[in-house]
């Protein structure tokens, strides 16, 4: 597909549904580089941490309340003001180093500075129903402070309702193949992406069966390992699995390190810092 920007953008007035809430930042950066005023129509409830944050920097940002909509107004190519900020973690990336706490034993991990978004709230409410502690420390302006214990985790059922995006599933397959008993991960979906999970967690000796829109996985404390994955370039499967290997019986191999060089740079040397061991290699 190719897209002609035109010269000189102009103002927009758009209505967004449920489903396009990650096109609210966009726009309104759009909005914000754009001369006059544009508008969003929004349903009630969504928003994005991005309003707050161009308000810090002077945007002129209204929003008023029409039934169920709330019409948000932004002034474009207006004068904005400097700011000395702290951004608070991803939390579906700090989930990572959460699950490699609650599966390796005897471990504590506590996660800095991590942003309290929904989404990411949502991986810890998963893994808070297979029995993880997790526990939320101090919060300030840069995110909440989030500590994470070794647990015994049990198998249970992760319904479709959370929200949870299919691209963090294998994070929390992880988690039910050590949990004891069997784990149902409804929303999953099904394709690709459902195959390349599957593969890689037999290839590490866990049982799973694929059911209708999800995947039921049979854990157990500990983990065979010793697999090879085929990433397939996606960065948050390479990622899960690594974590697996810190709790696996026999390493777990992935098939391309740099697939996840892009989202979580320095991925090996911040796991390193919490006691993994990597080393890199042909697969034998």
């Amino acid at each position: 597909m190719r897209v002609r920007a035109p010269r000189f953008a102009i103002p927009f007035d758009l209505a967004l549904s449920q489903e396009a809430q990650a096109l609210v930042a966009p726009l309104l950066l759009l909005a914000l580089v754009t001369a006059g005023r544009s508008t969003l129509h929004l349903p009630e409830g969504v928003r994005d941490p991005i309003e707050d944050l161009m308000v810090l920097f002077g945007a002129r940002l209204g929003a008023a309340t029409e039934g169920e909509f709330t019409r948000m107004m932004l002034d474009g190519m207006l004068p904005l003001r400097a700011q000395a900020l702290t951004l608070p973690g991803d939390p579906t990336l700090a989930v990572y180093p959460a699950v490699a706490a609650l599966i390796a034993p005897d471990s504590e991990v506590t996660l800095s500075a991590v942003a309290l978004q929904p989404r990411g709230l949502a991986l810890l409410d998963a893994l808070a129903l297979l029995g993880a502690e997790i526990a939320i420390g101090e919060v300030r302006r840069g995110g909440a402070d989030i500590i994470v214990r070794h647990s015994a985790l049990v198998g249970t059922a992760i319904p479709a309702g959370l929200g949870i995006a299919p691209e963090d599933f294998p994070i929390l397959a992880v988690a039910a193949a050590s949990a004891e008993g069997e784990t149902l991960l409804d929303g999953l979906g099904e394709g690709i992406r459902r195959l390349a999970l599957t593969r890689s967690l037999r290839a590490n000796g866990v049982e799973c069966v694929e059911q209708q829109g999800g995947l039921l996985v049979r854990g157990k404390p500990r983990v065979p390992g010793g697999g090879n994955v085929i990433t397939r370039l996606d960065p948050k499967l390479a990622m899960a699995f690594l974590v697996l290997g810190m709790a696996a019986e026999k390493p777990v191999t992935i098939d391309d390190g740099a697939a996840m060089q892009d989202l979580f740079p320095g991925f090996t040397e911040a796991f390193e810092h919490i006691g993994a061991s990597f080393s890199v290699g042909v697969p034998a």
